[in-house]
């Protein structure tokens, strides 16, 4: 979730909370969510919402209720229509499949900012070291990438107490080039 944070901080918003999807949380009704956990918890002062979300036990509630109870406590809910390109939705689905064929200059446009990847780099065989070009060999396993050897533009962050490094914006310069392996070892 840190690649998120990074994102949505870069836009202006100050304070970024995730919220771990668990048996307990999935098993909330929705206006006790709502009360509980958006209001009383995280202290809400407005909700933003897909027209396709739901959400409570069993997905039960949506944006009609959230609107209707954000009236009803003072906090404005903003429902977004899904956004097209081509008149098709742009969705996670859709980009994960446009990642898995590696069709960067698509899927980058639709996310409208390049790939971001991250994770720990880790220590590997050197076998990069030893032709003069810097690898990042990264140590979480990545589903939606596809396979192959990519040159990457990259940069470093420091770490934070939450395991992921800490917030600072997107660096205009600094960045540094190499090459990363996905998925095999030629």
């Amino acid at each position: 979730p840190w690649e998120k944070e990074i994102l949505i901080k870069a836009h202006g918003i100050n304070e970024v909370f995730f919220l771990d999807f668990n048996g307990d949380i999935s098993n909330i009704k929705p206006f006790r969510f709502f009360r509980d956990v958006l209001l009383k918890k995280l202290k809400a002062k407005g909700v933003v919402v897909g027209s396709n979300f739901r959400f409570g036990l069993n997905r039960s509630a949506g944006p009609v209720e959230l609107v209707r109870w954000g009236e009803e406590f003072g906090i404005p809910v903003w429902v977004i229509s899904p956004v097209k390109d081509n008149s098709l939705v742009i969705s996670s689905s859709r980009i994960r499949e446009l990642i898995r064929g590696g069709r960067f200059e698509s899927f980058s446009r639709l996310l409208g900012h390049p790939f971001l990847v991250g994770g720990e780099v880790v220590k590997g065989r050197g076998v990069g070291k030893k032709m003069g070009i810097a690898t990042f060999n990264l140590g979480p396993k990545w589903k939606a990438l596809p396979r192959g050897v990519f040159v990457v533009q990259g940069w470093s962050l420091p770490k934070s107490s939450r395991g992921g490094p800490k917030f600072c914006r997107v660096p205009r310069t600094g960045f540094f080039y190499g090459v990363c392996n996905i998925g095999f070892r030629p």
